[in-house]
């Protein structure tokens, strides 16, 4: 954690005389001092082409979607009025909100849970490919809900840290709570287990939906409890369930940056977030700057000029 101090003077003068002003008018001084900040970093920017731009400052996660990304909002507990999921409908590009391992388990694929030792229970399943599975990765025992009925015991419906693997099986750490049985997975097999590294999307993010088109009980920043590589999962008791095509409607990430000063030496164009994008103009021919307290998860830097402009950008986030 850092401390930021920031202190200003601004002079004013009412004459047009620009080169030796002596009517003098109004002077601003403003202070902030000890407010609590976090990933604190100055960059320079590299010399910017003609209407050349770039994301500056971001804290926002590539979810890898685009504009044929196709989602559902969904209750998946009719019974439980708050929780909802935002999942991945299947058309257009999928995004990824965590990276998947591709096990091989097909509808016939007998999976059976055991005991290595008090701590840690052992996956087994003839056939199952464990080559891209990973230490640390989350091996996910999907929960029973209205669309969705899992073959496995209650108890067994969680999440585990991967801890070790071989052929055919995955160790996973679960403290002596894993029921031991077997099953086969059925036709739901591709959500009976999943396996993911939770490398993009974290618990704890933040996902904010909007845009035109959405219903309204369904936009606003909602705070990530749970997912899987296809879906994010969160508390909303006022959305309503509907089908959408993204069109810069889904944006997720860890933080928000709540302070910026962006200077630049020529004229800039600057874009918060996905908004319309202002100008910043040279003051008297020298640096064109942009001091402000805001709360975005990325912020863009436009080369408005003929001319290559570069920049210097310091930023840092909110506690």
């Amino acid at each position: 954690m850092s401390f930021l101090n920031f202190g200003f003077n601004l002079i004013t003068y009412e004459d047009q005389n620009i080169t030796n002003p002596t009517v003098r008018s109004v002077d601003v001084v403003r202070t902030m001092n000890g407010v609590p900040v976090t990933g604190e970093r100055t960059d320079r920017v590299s010399p910017l082409r003609p209407g050349e731009s770039l994301t500056v400052a971001s804290t926002s996660r590539s979810l890898l979607q685009d504009n044929t990304t196709a989602y559902n909002i969904l209750r998946p507990v009719s019974d439980d009025v708050s929780t909802v999921r935002l999942i991945y409908s299947g058309g257009g590009t999928a995004p990824m909100f965590a990276v998947k391992r591709e096990l091989g388990l097909t509808a016939v694929s007998s999976v059976a849970i055991s005991r290595v030792n008090p701590a840690t229970a052992r996956v087994t399943c003839v056939g199952m490919n464990t080559s891209t599975v990973q230490v640390g990765d989350v091996l996910k025992f999907e929960k029973s809900n209205d669309l969705f009925s899992s073959v496995f015991s209650v108890i067994n419906q969680n999440e585990f840290q991967v801890v070790s693997k071989g052929l055919n099986y995955i160790d996973v750490l679960e403290n002596g709570v894993m029921s031991v049985e077997t099953a086969v997975l059925g036709a739901a097999f591709d959500f009976q287990i999943r396996c993911f590294r939770a490398s993009v999307v974290k618990v704890g993010d933040t996902i904010e939906i909007n845009g035109t088109g959405q219903n309204p009980m369904n936009c606003g920043k909602f705070e990530v409890k749970e997912l899987s590589h296809d879906y994010v999962q969160f508390i909303n008791p006022y959305a309503v369930e509907s089908a959408f095509v993204n069109t810069d409607n889904v944006f997720v990430y860890d933080g928000l940056v709540g302070f910026v000063c962006i200077r630049a030496n020529g004229v800039v164009s600057v874009k918060i977030n996905n908004g319309a994008p202002f100008k910043i103009t040279r003051i008297g021919g020298n640096e064109a700057v942009f001091v402000s307290s805001l709360s975005a998860f990325k912020i863009e830097l436009i080369n408005e000029e003929q001319v290559e402009v570069s920049a210097t950008v310091h930023y840092s986030r909110y506690m």
